[in-house]
Order: C-alpha cells, then sequence, then structure tokens
C-alpha cells in the first residue's frame, strides 16, 4: 500500500481550508463519510448520491489543504484501489474575545483495510 503525500501546507492555510469545508455543505459530508474508514470515490458517489465529477474535485481540494488523504489498496484480483481517508479526528469550535476558533486536531496516517 502505498500513500499519496500532498506538499506540505502551513498550520493557518490548513485551518483555513477547514473552516472553508466546515461552511461547504458536500465539503462537510464527504469529511463526515470518510469518518470512520477510507472510501473509494464510487462508495461516496453511492452514499451521497453527488455527480462523481464533484467528488474528486471536492476531495481534490481537501487532499490539498491536508484534509485527506489517499492510500492504495489491493482489491479482488490484486487491483490497485484508490481510498480516500480524512485526516481529521475531531474539530472543536471555540468563541473566544470576539473570534471564532477553529482547533483541529489530525490522524496520523495509517494504512486503508482492504476493500470487501
Amino acid at each position: 500500500m502505498k500513500h499519496m503525500v500532498p506538499k506540505r501546507v502551513s498550520r493557518e492555510q490548513r485551518t483555513k481550508c477547514l473552516r472553508a469545508a466546515l461552511g461547504d455543505d458536500t465539503s462537510s459530508q464527504l469529511l463526515l463519510a470518510l469518518d470512520p474508514a477510507p472510501r473509494t470515490v464510487h462508495e461516496l458517489v453511492r452514499l451521497l448520491d453527488l455527480p462523481q465529477s464533484t467528488v474528486y474535485y471536492k476531495l481534490g481540494r481537501l487532499q490539498h489543504c491536508g484534509l485527506v488523504s489517499v492510500v492504495y489498496s489491493s482489491g479482488p484480483n490484486l487491483k490497485r484501489v484508490e481510498m480516500f481517508k480524512s485526516m481529521v479526528s475531531t474539530v472543536e469550535i471555540e468563541f473566544h474575545q470576539g473570534k471564532i476558533d477553529v482547533i483541529a486536531h489530525y490522524r496520523r496516517r495509517g494504512r486503508a483495510p482492504a476493500p470487501s
């Protein structure tokens, strides 16, 4: 299994991207759908009833920000399967001194389970 690691994104940029993702229904749905386990685009399209092009576009934006990673796993007949994994484990929102702070905790990169 191989991980595709996006370029390093600063903490400030990743927080900005996370705020934008939380404000976008489709991106939020994707992050939630990827939270207990990695999924393929096909699974996400079926689960969320979204066009495949929309799912790929939004996943690409989330991956660019470091909120989603791509893992490759062996599927049936040893075919390589691309799966997407949420890197966000928890999000806290704090109201402090007239500001809204978004604090995210991220997962460590791990292995994707074999697709069933």
